[in-house]
């Protein structure tokens, strides 16, 4: 989009009608890039979809362009009003509908994990609504957002926590607290915490407790698609009781890589560990 300077409009000091009119279209382009991003209408004649116009977010050093959306036919409810929301991805920019419940006194439907907040509407029943229009619509667009959380924490549980004496020992993961995209498997590699398609940077942390007392060297530390890296850490302990947290700086990573968390003791003997792996998507 072409861009324009600002200036006042003020027809007592401005008296050219044609610098007037350019000073209007000038300030409309300054003004619809934020705007008119996303901004929510009924349809040129009014029917049972809602358009919201194009617009752009910005994501991992990369800009998003998204072209005008219009929604799928909305249905009305049947018994009683009903609320639905419009909202984005906060990923793609695509929109999607997201329904209510039938209610005498409906409420809006939550927003969900990782979407954006268009606008919202009301749908009758009796009679019941056959054409959404502006005077329905609320707009619900946030002036300034704070980005969704994505990441993964993912811990150990049962037996998977055992490390033979001696051996480099990946640890293997078996529950999922919370996986917003898809970065762990439970059953296929599940040692592993993979960066997904458009990431550039990520955070690493993880703890590991022993969960009998066991003399002897301990080490953990990370691995990125199998070897060191930098911005990595590690921590070492030969005390019987091993209570330890690692982290990383924010790391540079390409769709694709995989990192996982290595411990090695020399007790004598086999130790059980418990311990949890986390990433946190930075861009």
């Amino acid at each position: 989009m072409t861009v324009a300077e600002r200036k006042e409009l003020n027809f007592t000091t401005v008296t050219d009608d044609v610098e007037y009119k350019t000073r209007i279209d000038g300030n409309d382009l300054v003004h619809k890039q934020i705007a008119g991003a996303f901004a929510p209408h009924a349809a040129s004649t009014p029917d049972m979809t809602v358009t919201i116009d194009a617009g752009v977010i910005a994501l991992s050093g990369a800009i998003v362009s998204q072209a005008q959306q219009v929604s799928g036919v909305i249905t009305a409810p049947t018994t009683n009003p009903r609320i639905d929301r419009i909202v984005i991805d906060s990923v793609t920019a695509a929109l999607s509908i997201v329904a209510g419940v039938e209610a005498a006194s409906p409420v809006a439907p939550d927003i969900p994990a990782r979407k954006i907040p268009i606008a919202q509407f009301t749908l009758q029943s009796s009679p019941a609504t056959t054409s959404i229009t502006n005077s329905m619509i609320i707009d619900e667009r946030p002036i300034w957002r704070r980005p969704a959380f994505r990441g993964a924490l993912v811990y150990i549980s049962g037996s998977n926590g055992n490390v033979p004496d001696g051996v480099t020992t990946r640890l293997n993961f078996n529950v999922e607290d919370y996986d917003t995209d898809g970065l762990h498997d439970i059953v296929t590699n599940n040692e592993r915490l993979t960066v997904p398609s458009g990431v550039t940077r990520v955070k690493l942390e993880a703890y590991a407790r022993n969960v009998a007392s066991a003399p002897g060297e301990k080490v953990i530390t990370f691995e990125k698609n199998g070897f060191v890296f930098q911005g990595n850490d590690f921590r070492a302990s030969s005390g019987e009781d091993f209570s330890l947290r690692i982290s990383t700086a924010v790391i540079n990573v390409t769709a694709g890589d995989y990192f996982t968390v290595a411990l090695t003791q020399t007790t004598g003997v086999l130790v059980s560990f418990n311990a949890w792996f986390s990433m946190e998507i930075i861009e």
